[in-house]
């Protein structure tokens, strides 16, 4: 036979599971989809809208970029292989936590130019002195990349 203030306990707990789990019902609804974002696997580079470089699922697929030492490349804009069905795009524009990153290897053999009138998604390449360098890009989600591609050569000839 149960004493009265062991009962108490056992309600008490009772009532404190029962108001956890209704709170924790409440910040989540399993109706409505989680924010999701853009996800890439890979990256197109195109120029003259030819691919110019594809990248896809870490792996070089074709490509790279040359450009003329001392002039900047074409035009070169950015497709990005979406993770869930394979299709290109870009990340929405009024997604304003998203931009584009770049390192290039060795930036006394070539620069980028990126300049908002080419838009979020493009750049030149600077021919800087001849030679062979890599660029890695990413798209950086408010302060880390959500897609960094593997390293993409740039050879600049005389």
């Amino acid at each position: 036979m149960m004493n009265n203030a062991f009962k108490t306990i056992i309600r008490l707990a009772a009532g404190a599971a029962l108001v956890a789990v209704i709170w924790s019902g409440c910040t989540d609804n399993p109706v409505e989809p989680a924010d999701e974002h853009f996800e890439a696997r890979g990256v197109v580079l195109r120029m003259n809208g030819m691919d110019t470089v594809v990248v896809d699922s870490n792996r070089l697929v074709h490509g790279r970029i040359v450009v003329q030492e001392g002039t900047l490349s074409q035009h070169i804009s950015l497709q990005f292989i979406r993770e869930e069905d394979g299709t290109r795009a870009v990340p929405p524009e009024d997604d304003t936590d998203m931009r584009l990153g770049w390192t290039i290897a060795d930036t006394t053999i070539a620069g980028i130019e990126h300049d908002e009138e080419d838009g979020e998604w493009a750049f030149h390449i600077e021919g800087r002195k001849v030679g062979e360098t890599t660029i890695v890009l990413r798209i950086i989600h408010v302060d880390h990349p959500d897609f960094q591609s593997i390293p993409i050569p740039i050879e600049v000839i005389p």
